[in-house]
């Protein structure tokens, strides 16, 4: 299960944050487990593959342009895939 709040910050500064909330990903028989979030450095992707592969990913930011995509080969069973968000300031984020 994850766990998940947005923090907004205006132009004064001004940081407001929204309730959290949970969620669990799952499609058909692959799990996904995305954390820590927030973060400031690197996000993890864990997932349980059926078959071996490759997964294919974006992280977005809220204006939806991409901040970092590529592509991972996974294996069968628990596979946890690393992405570098270094030096992008907090933010909300989306994967897809």
């Amino acid at each position: 299960m994850n766990y998940y709040r947005l923090e907004q910050v205006d132009v004064s500064g001004e940081r407001t944050h929204s309730n959290v909330v949970t969620a669990v990903y799952q499609w058909g028989r692959i799990h996904l487990d995305v954390y820590p979030n927030p973060t400031n450095g690197n996000l993890w992707l864990a997932m349980e593959m059926p078959a071996e592969g490759a997964a294919t990913w974006k992280v977005l930011d809220a204006s939806g342009r991409i901040v970092r995509a590529g592509r991972s080969s996974v294996g069968v069973g628990m596979n946890q895939v690393e992405i570098d968000l270094g030096g992008w300031t907090r933010a909300a984020m989306w994967w897809n």
